[in-house]
């Protein structure tokens, strides 16, 4: 019953907003079909309307759902409200919003619906403008990634989780907090080496481990990115991990992210794969990820 009714749903709050523009209904339309059209969505049709003495609301219906818009300008305040299924990405009209009203601070939440049986998830976190920048935060608790880097090791200990441990320490990541990430990598983010990080950090990562308990067995683990061709778009992060030698593991990955950019419709500019191998002594772990940064070079 809940089949293709997967969508996100993101719900923003702008803050310190000119209101001039917050005032300005025809202004206001123009930029939320400039948003929709960031997004990859098509538009059915717009309403708008100004209240007196001030303020003024729209909707834009799209084929994928809809965007919403409801200001304040006597206090440079705006309420959003976008909800699109398929392809499209609402953060993405989230931030031609944020830099057309000239908002200074706000927050979003990003909740994630129609997934059959399963809750909805949703992530929140406060942003604000990048000062003497075009360029606006995500809506995160962490800040955006500017570089990335690949890391492994492999590790043995007394229990699995010693084994992962040491897998972690083996590949420079074992005294941060490691937040996983699904597997994306964000636009014009500058692959760099891997560098010490800050004990206790929170450091974004998608990784893949495998832990096993069967002495002389050969583990692996692997990840690999897809670069596009167009910077433009983003990356696609694969991970794998198996019971077999790295040369086979690298090779699956590989096919892995050639299989996700073909679906997305995307040339492929480069894959770079990071990946470990490790014989089982007692109990044994190989570990590999890519970590987003947001240090500047």
């Amino acid at each position: 019953m809940y089949e293709g009714t997967y969508g996100r749903h993101v719900l923003a709050e702008y803050r310190g907003c000119d209101a001039g523009i917050l005032d300005d209904q025809e202004a206001l339309e123009a930029l939320m079909r400039r948003a929709v059209l960031a997004t990859g969505a098509h538009i059915v049709r717009t309403v708008f309307h100004r209240f007196a003495p001030q303020g003024v609301s729209g909707v834009v219906v799209i084929q994928e759902s809809h965007l919403s818009i409801h200001t304040w300008p006597e206090s440079g305040y705006a309420a959003i409200d976008f909800y699109t299924c398929g392809d499209c990405d609402p953060t993405l009209a989230h931030e031609v919003l944020g830099e057309g009203l000239k908002a200074q601070d706000g927050e979003l939440m990003l909740v994630h619906r129609g997934q059959g049986d399963e809750p909805m998830r949703a992530v929140r976190g406060n942003w604000q403008s990048t000062q003497g920048s075009a360029r606006w935060g995500r809506a995160t608790l962490l800040p955006d990634p500017t570089r990335w880097f690949m890391v492994g090791g492999s590790g043995e200990g007394p229990t699995t989780l010693n084994a992962f441990d040491h897998a972690l320490l083996s590949a420079g990541v074992g005294d941060t907090n490691l937040v996983r990430m699904s597997s994306i990598l964000p636009p014009k983010t500058v692959l760099i080496e891997p560098r010490p990080l800050p004990p206790g950090a929170l450091v974004p990562i998608a990784y893949a481990e495998m832990t096993s308990d069967k002495p002389g067995q050969i583990i692996s683990a692997v990840v690999a990115v897809a670069i596009p061709e167009n910077p433009e778009f983003p990356g696609l992060i694969m991970e794998y991990h198996g019971e077999e030698p790295l040369e086979s593991s690298a090779a699956k990955v590989r096919m892995m992210c050639v299989a996700g950019m073909e679906h997305r419709g995307r040339a492929i500019k480069e894959i770079v794969v990071k990946g470990a191998e490790h014989v089982v002594e007692n109990v044994g772990c190989a570990f590999a990820g890519l970590v987003l940064w947001g240090e500047k070079a």
